[in-house]
């Protein structure tokens, strides 16, 4: 189900039932002479929306959000790349954060596609989620239960419940099980080849020019196939991580 069009009831039951909600972050970003520059949000978009559709009574999908922090490390503005800075990202998804915690949801999904090689340490933009999702999270608890809320005699058992609300909201980079299968890349291959399968439109190989822009030198190896590949596994990998089968 799509959060945008859930009625009152519905968000009720959703909430209730404790149901995943999830939501891409992506950016636009220069991807080579030859692909869209909303590939990163488009690649981390896709797999939830088919998840929602092969699931849409176990899933809330929220709207995309995708004027995260790219860095210019690829391109500049002159080249289609928009950079909003980490902390104004945080300060958003914060507040959005909060707003779904107040909702009552507890099974906050966040997707990300980008810069995701060094996910454990950390990249800008995933940084700047994984810090909203726990400044989000501490800010309710104090609301909700006050300060010295984790001090207080009632919590004696806290760590003897199998709920834990620093649980309730968790960033999603690539997975480690896809990385190993699919080696990542910036317009090359891996990115390349997903775009013909979930939007050919998107790709141009006749515009390719892998001399000034050599990361995308193996996108030439790219192809449907090999992007439908690439997108079925982490389909089934969320959909196992998510429990929904």
């Amino acid at each position: 189900m799509k959060l945008e069009l859930l009625l009152p009831f519905q968000l009720k039951q959703a909430i209730e039932q404790n149901k995943p909600l999830l939501i891409a972050f992506g950016n636009i970003e220069y991807h080579a002479s030859h692909l869209a520059i909303g590939c990163d949000g488009i690649v981390a978009q896709y797999p939830l929306e088919q998840l929602e559709k092969e699931y849409p009574d176990k899933v809330i999908l929220a709207p995309p959000f995708y004027y995260g922090t790219s860095s210019f490390a690829v391109a500049g503005n002159e080249k289609g790349s928009i950079s909003i800075d980490s902390q104004t990202v945080c300060k958003f998804a914060e507040d959005l954060f909060m707003n779904l915690l107040r909702m009552g949801f507890r099974n906050i999904h966040a997707f990300v596609a980008h810069q995701t090689e060094n996910f454990e340490q950390g990249m800008p933009l995933d940084l700047a989620l994984k810090f909203a999702g726990r400044r989000a999270i501490f800010e309710y608890l104090e609301k909700e239960k006050g300060q010295g809320w984790w001090g207080n005699k009632e919590m004696a058992n806290y760590y003897d419940t199998k709920e834990n609300i620093f649980d309730a909201i968790q960033v999603h980079g690539e997975p480690q099980p896809i990385l190993d299968e699919f080696s990542g890349d910036h317009a090359g291959k891996l990115e390349t080849s997903a775009m013909m399968y979930i939007n050919p439109d998107a790709v141009r190989m006749d515009l390719h020019d892998c001399s000034s822009d050599w990361f995308s030198e193996d996108a030439v190896q790219a192809s449907k196939e090999y992007g439908q590949k690439y997108m079925q596994a982490k389909i089934d990998y969320f959909a196992k991580m998510l429990k929904l089968k």
